[in-house]
């Protein structure tokens, strides 16, 4: 498979829903030489916006979204340990937060996981 159809198979897994082949395409890419950086940006995210767009028209609700956005962590994970941070680049510091007791955190956890950070970042979680 090439480097083209890949990216469109893991856009096509997040819209589908599909974990397993989202995580399946994740590890092909690496495999093929893919960058994951590339991987996670034109293919897992433009996924992403076509699953806000098929929101957007009222064919995707809330749960959908967050099962989408389970195919794309999925794959983020197996992807994040190979991205490198480019050199003379130095960690930031991301602070993202909710409200202590709030359960809708949708918004951080969406946040969170477009960051990406490569694996030499941390995160690190509080409630306030």
């Amino acid at each position: 498979m090439n480097n083209s159809a890949l990216l469109e198979e893991l856009a096509r897994a997040v819209v589908q829903m599909d974990e397993a082949g989202a995580v399946a395409a994740a590890r092909q890419a690496l495999a093929s030489g893919v960058d994951p950086y590339v991987a996670i940006n034109e293919g897992l995210s433009v996924g992403m916006r076509e699953v806000g767009r098929l929101y957007d028209v009222g064919e995707y609700f809330v749960p959908e979204i967050l099962i989408c956005s389970d195919a794309l962590n999925a794959a983020v994970e197996i992807l994040k340990p190979h991205i490198r941070r480019a050199p003379g680049r130095e960690p930031v510091t991301v602070i993202l937060g909710v409200i202590e007791g709030d359960v809708h955190d949708i918004a951080r956890t969406s946040s969170r996981s477009c960051s990406t950070p490569p694996a030499s970042a941390s995160w690190t979680s509080a409630a306030t």
